[in-house]
């Protein structure tokens, strides 16, 4: 359930998030590549802290950070308005939440499984089929019930 969780806001939010810079702060087409990237950057520093940070706070704890962190970028953006630089900050927080979530989620997977490795394969797909069946659902039940203009 974490990891397809810290799959889901990943994969949704990356999916979306092109929409919601051009429709609803209204920024310009070139910049459904420039935040991204923004966000890719912001994810690739976090990863390289992220084993400083799971072995000082423990993996529980940094986990909770990350929920934190992407809690706060997803109610920030809901306050941005019309053509707001505030999404660069958003854009930072949800690289650098998505990162660390990840990374921890996989530990926390590898702690799981332990020296158990014969159903390492096994638990790592599971995981992906569950990350893939939730992540087709939660954009079935977006769509429904908020459809596309």
């Amino acid at each position: 359930m974490v990891y397809m969780s810290t799959r889901l806001y990943i994969n949704i939010s990356q999916v979306y998030f092109p929409m919601y810079l051009t429709e609803t702060v209204g920024l310009e087409k070139s910049s459904i590549a420039v935040f991204p990237l923004v966000s890719y950057v912001s994810s690739f520093f976090t990863s390289l802290l992220a084993s400083s940070i799971n072995r000082f706070l423990g993996r529980k704890t940094a986990y909770a950070l990350g929920v934190g962190i992407g809690a706060a970028s997803c109610v920030w953006m809901y306050f941005i308005g019309e053509k707001s630089p505030q999404v660069y900050g958003c854009s930072i927080l949800m690289g650098s939440a998505g990162s660390l979530l990840l990374i921890t989620s996989l530990s926390m997977t590898s702690d799981l499984i332990g020296s158990n490795v014969e159903s390492g394969a096994f638990v790592f797909g599971a995981m992906s089929f569950t990350d893939k069946l939730s992540n087709g659902v939660a954009v079935l039940l977006i769509q429904f019930f908020h459809p596309c203009a």
